[in-house]
């Protein structure tokens, strides 16, 4: 604090608060279609397994016009414990209690998904080979979203 008084003129002082922030995003895989609206109960319920089908009612009323396949959903999530896997079970906890009943973590406690590779440069080769494919990790550079979109044409 007395460095901070030093500092800061007119009597304030400088406060350290520890926190970052990053984005985290939910990628999938299905032929033919380019863009998906789902909301905080609807992903709960896909990453909790209680969703399994793309063309899930839940998933139609988000996404009129959308021709959604019966593709078997398959969600992927890291392996390892990440910081990114806390956030993200946070933010379904928070936003979708009913849906969500579990704690946050830094390892996947759902009963959904399967445990895949210790990075999302891994998260995301897993979701690209499989159709049907779904994953939560954090924002991959814009190269490899590049990269993405090409696979997908």
């Amino acid at each position: 604090m007395a460095r901070s008084r030093r500092v800061c003129s007119g009597g304030g002082h400088a406060i350290h608060l520890p926190m970052v922030g990053g984005p985290i995003a939910v990628g999938f895989h299905l032929h033919g279609v380019d863009r998906l609206l789902l909301d905080a109960r609807t992903l709960a319920k896909i990453f909790n397994g209680r969703i399994t089908r793309w063309n899930d009612p839940a998933i139609a009323r988000l996404n009129k016009g959308v021709t959604l396949p019966s593709t078997p959903i398959r969600t992927f999530h890291r392996a390892d414990s990440s910081g990114t896997t806390d956030n993200f079970t946070a933010y379904l906890g928070a936003t979708a209690p009913g849906d969500w009943p579990y704690p946050h973590s830094k390892e996947w406690t759902a009963k959904g998904g399967r445990g895949h590779a210790h990075d999302p440069y891994g998260l995301d080769r897993h979701r690209r080979a499989v159709p049907g494919g779904r994953q939560c990790d954090r924002r991959l550079p814009r190269d490899r979203r590049r990269q993405d979109r090409r696979d997908r044409q």
